[in-house]
């Protein structure tokens, strides 16, 4: 009888970055604000049944990834392709910035985001792919 493996994977989001509320894609790399590292270590419970830890790129996410890995001494690696659906030329903005100077593209959005996309952001068909395609490939390792 062959026994099946199985893996339990945890997917955990970034808490608040420095900043504060603003459109963050892979361009923008903010670290962890206070209340985001208070977030996260909330968000585990002190709980880690993981083997091995891996995370995107981002500081928000890699830098709480890192303390962990030293805390539980496990091993980490990082998915460049775990990283931030890219939001184009909203990056850096407010949502309250975009309603004021690109109304329309915010309306548009809001109504259909998969096919109204901010100006340069990433195709969300592509985002999905790219990040399905490192889970699959994790999985596999």
């Amino acid at each position: 009888m062959n026994a099946k493996q199985y893996a339990l994977i945890d997917l955990i989001r970034h808490g608040q970055p420095e900043g504060g509320s603003l459109y963050r894609g892979h361009r923008i790399d903010d670290p962890l604000s206070e209340k985001g590292w208070q977030q996260m270590h909330d968000a585990v419970h002190g709980q880690a049944p993981w083997e091995h830890i891996i995370s995107s790129p981002m500081q928000r996410c890699h830098a709480f990834a890192q303390a962990m890995s030293e805390q539980l001494d496990l091993p980490i690696s990082m998915e460049t392709d775990f990283r931030e659906v890219g939001f184009g030329s909203w990056e850096g903005m407010t949502r309250e910035q975009i309603k004021t100077d690109r109304r329309q593209e915010y309306d548009d959005f809001y109504r259909d985001p998969v096919n109204c996309r901010p100006p340069g952001a990433e195709p969300l068909d592509d985002f999905i792919q790219r990040v399905n395609a490192a889970y699959q490939s994790q999985l596999q390792q």
